[in-house]
């Protein structure tokens, strides 16, 4: 220890201004990353209960921007098709963003679709196209710490449905949902998961309101529904492969459900593809449709993270790439 000591000080001793330089570039380090932590806290108004818990969670934010430089700096390269950036979840580690992800379950039912929609050899859907354009798809939600996606990507479509058929664009409820269709033969789980296929029989049995009746709460309470303001008749069944989604796309939007890992945590814009994900899917959303860009084709999907993830809530999935995060596999649209 002692020869260790005196050749630290000898070295030190005798490389003063290599040293103040080191230490200068590794404070101006810091006092960015800081800069960048205060923007974040700013913009996300992240608080939390300790100085302790602050500094652990700066010292993840800091981890995952280095993350997000690093692959940014790959993408600057022509090397991946997609950025990541600062979101709401750039605080969390990816176990804890696996954990969030991965409270979606498929419960162990039937899912008793009317009808099945397979692919045409001759097809007249349109080589690209997006709903949002057509003024059928209602803004961004935030499913918040609730583990509901299944119940945001359900109402997507119906809202959709009743859009076209109506030709008024409302906000239904995911709260209704949330809290009523977790008994009888729906077998839901509230927050804790559940099937899109289950809520669309809830739909076409019991009905759904309104977002402004049935306000989003973010947690699983009392089923309070007071009355029908749409029902469906069913929902269609889409065959697991992407031609038939396509065309499924060219009708309606159709709730997916998708297979996400810690990359996903932190995309920001981009055609999305990640060759480590698996068959096992534990995030639903909805496709509202689809197109191409310099000659890479994509799905254009509707996620539930609020408007700050992504492309404005939205993000853009490869498509022709032999099924992308296992995109088709439980693919669904409402019918009247």
């Amino acid at each position: 220890m002692y020869i260790y000591i005196r050749w630290i000080h000898f070295r030190i001793r005798n490389t003063k201004m290599k040293f103040a330089l080191v230490v200068l570039v590794f404070i101006g380090c810091q006092a960015v990353e800081n800069d960048e932590w205060a923007k974040f806290q700013e913009k996300f108004s992240k608080t939390y209960q300790s100085p302790l818990e602050m500094r652990t969670r700066m010292t993840i934010f800091n981890e995952n921007l280095k993350k997000i430089e690093a692959h940014n700096a790959l993408y600057d390269q022509g090397l991946v098709s997609w950025k990541m950036g600062v979101n709401h979840f750039s605080d969390w580690t990816e176990a804890e963003f696996h954990d969030y992800t991965h409270r979606f379950q498929f419960p162990d039912v039937d899912i008793d679709a009317v009808g099945r929609f397979k692919a045409s050899t001759v097809s007249d859907a349109p080589d690209s196209i997006d709903w949002r354009d057509y003024g059928i798809v209602t803004g961004v939600k935030d499913q918040g710490d609730c583990g509901c996606c299944w119940s945001f990507s359900t109402i997507g479509a119906v809202e959709s449905l009743a859009a076209q058929t109506n030709k008024r664009l409302v906000s239904f409820s995911e709260q209704n949902l949330v809290d009523c269709s977790i008994f009888g033969n729906y077998t839901n789980y509230g927050c804790r998961g559940g099937l899109m296929a289950n809520a669309f029989n809830y739909v076409r049995d019991k009905g759904i309101e309104t977002e402004d009746e049935y306000p989003y709460e973010g947690v699983q309470g009392e089923c309070r529904q007071k009355r029908i303001v749409f029902q469906i008749g069913g929902h269609i069944a889409v065959d697991d492969n992407e031609e038939a989604l396509r065309q499924a796309v060219a009708i309606r939007p159709v709730t997916v459900a998708i297979c996400t890992t810690d990359k996903f945590q932190n995309y920001k814009s981009g055609i999305f593809y990640d060759d480590t994900c698996v068959s096992r899917i534990n995030h639903a959303v909805v496709v509202v449709g689809y197109g191409s860009e310099k000659g890479q084709d994509f799905w254009i999907i509707k996620n539930s993270f609020g408007p700050d993830w992504g492309e404005e809530g939205y993000i853009r999935f490869a498509r022709n790439t032999d099924n992308n995060c296992g995109l088709t596999i439980y693919a669904n649209y409402p019918i009247l």
